[in-house]
């Protein structure tokens, strides 16, 4: 199929784990690059650390990117209903607040029905996403489970 696929600027800043890999490469070859300017010289055990870091990092985000591609490029459009949205305020030991934002949505995919709450990156109304009101979501049929709100990921 021909379906539109996120770019990857968009899935960098919706994605915890596209932005989580990303930050673990590009903190460990920062973090290795000023120990040498500081140090003038490479400390093996760091280096391995960093390298190790570096290569999870690498690993982690490609088999993401690859995974949310396939579901786009491959996947099905299904209709769902937000079933519930709710908003966490949890605060710092330094008193800031931290939003986090999470939707309860339900869909049917070959006559079986599936309700999940997953977290979403930003407040639901920048996404057009309203509790009781409808959601274009992307899957595969195989694995109904997982699955991408579009209007999050294709905005």
């Amino acid at each position: 199929m021909n379906n539109p696929t996120p770019k990857f600027s968009t899935l960098y800043y919706r994605d915890f784990n596209i932005k989580s890999a990303s930050s673990m490469i590009v903190g460990s070859i920062l973090f290795q690059f000023v120990t040498y300017l500081g140090f003038e010289m490479f400390y093996p055990p760091i280096v391995m650390i960093l390298l190790a870091l570096t290569v999870i990092g690498i690993v982690w985000l490609i088999y993401r990117y690859n995974f949310i591609m396939t579901i786009f490029r491959e996947g099905t459009t299904v209709h769902g209903r937000v079933l519930d949205t709710e908003t966490m305020v949890s605060r710092n030991e330094n008193g800031s607040r931290r939003r986090s934002y999470y939707a309860k949505i339900a869909y049917n995919v070959s006559n079986e029905s599936f309700e999940t709450r997953l977290r979403l990156p930003g407040d639901p109304i920048l996404y057009g996403i309203e509790e009781n009101g409808s959601v274009d979501l992307v899957l595969q049929e195989e694995k109904p489970k997982n699955f991408f709100i579009k209007s999050v990921y294709l905005k």
